[in-house]
Order: C-alpha cells, then sequence, then structure tokens
C-alpha cells in the first residue's frame, strides 16, 4: 500500500510539472466568478466552500486569511492545469487552456464526450456551444439555471474562442483591457 501512495504522489509530481500555467487573465476570470470568501460557505448547490472557490479544504466555521485563500488557489489551479493537460491530448492555444482550466475548476471532472472530442479535433464553433451548455446547478434538490453560471460559461466560451474584447472581466477590480492586451501580447 505504501509504495502505492509512493507511485500516486511521483505520478501526481511529474503531471505537476509537465502541466501549462494559467495565465493571469484565466487567474482573473476564476477569482471573479468564485469571488473571495475568507470563512466558509455553503455555495447554491450546498458545497462547502472556502477563499476562491476551494472545497478540499472548506468545513463549516474554517476562517482563512487572504494569503491562505491564494495558496488555495494555487493547489486547485495546479490540480485542475494537470487535469487539461492530461485529458486533452494535443497542444492548445493559452487561451484555451485558460477557459478549460476554469470550466474544471468550477465543474470539476467533465471534459468529456462531445466537449472533449470537439477540442481535440479543434472544431472551435462546437466547443464554444457544448461549453456553454453548463449553466445549471441543483438547488435544494431542483436542477436550475443560474445567471452567474451563465455569465461565467460566456467567458469562459469567449476566452476559448479568443474573443478577448466579449469578456466580462474589465474593471479595475479585476483587469483593464490594457492590461489584458499586454496579456495576449506576451502569451501569443
Amino acid at each position: 500500500m505504501r509504495i502505492l501512495k509512493t507511485i500516486l504522489f511521483l505520478l501526481i509530481a511529474f503531471c505537476f510539472t509537465l502541466s501549462a500555467n494559467t495565465s493571469p487573465v484565466g487567474q482573473v476570470l476564476i477569482k471573479k466568478y468564485e469571488g473571495l470568501r475568507l470563512k466558509a460557505y455553503k455555495c447554491p448547490a450546498g458545497v462547502w466552500t472556502i477563499g476562491y472557490g476551494n472545497t478540499k479544504f472548506a468545513k463549516p466555521g474554517k476562517r482563512i486569511t487572504k494569503e491562505k485563500a491564494s495558496a488555495y488557489l494555487r493547489y486547485d489551479l495546479k490540480r485542475f492545469e494537470c487535469y487539461v493537460t492530461r485529458v486533452i491530448p494535443r497542444p492548445l492555444k493559452w487561451h484555451e487552456f485558460d477557459a478549460l482550466v476554469s470550466f474544471s475548476f468550477n465543474l470539476g471532472y467533465r471534459l468529456k464526450n462531445q466537449l472533449k472530442t470537439a477540442i481535440i479535433t479543434r472544431n472551435t464553433k462546437l466547443a464554444v456551444y457544448k461549453l456553454r451548455l453548463y449553466t445549471k446547478a441543483r438547488v435544494r434538490g431542483v436542477l436550475k439555471e443560474l445567471r452567474g453560471l451563465v455569465r461565467r460559461r460566456n467567458d469562459e466560451a469567449n476566452l476559448y474562442a479568443g474573443l478577448f474584447q466579449k469578456l466580462d472581466i474589465f474593471d479595475e477590480k479585476y483587469m483593464t483591457f490594457e492590461q489584458m492586451r499586454e496579456v495576449v501580447w506576451r502569451y501569443d
């Protein structure tokens, strides 16, 4: 059992070193939609959450600092960067990668079926369409479309397609359009 744990740890560490990193644009997108909460709370779907959308370390009554929230975010980003790198066996443009990390960060490990096929075959139109379908969550046992998820999926779809001017993340709190242009210039 100990050998199995060691092998699993080494595989995860290896994957972490090979995976790409989410750009500042992707991080801003995630931070905007997750929001920062320093005290654990239940999200609309009833899951305990803390920091920038972290569910792994959230417990009722737990409080953290902003620094700890940033550490949790880095941990979660690495998990989902590794997942996207492992599941999509083709090189992705930075904005495609960021959109898929944000999508996975919010929904978990769901790059499957037609969405995965559309991404792998570079069918951007179908991938964007499929990304926009995930706008519902269970609220008190009932599947409901949530406005926040509609906005998030639209931003992820626009980022995936490279339609940066349509992103709803530009204001002084998150990122100015000039900062976005700098990121696009640096990563392209």
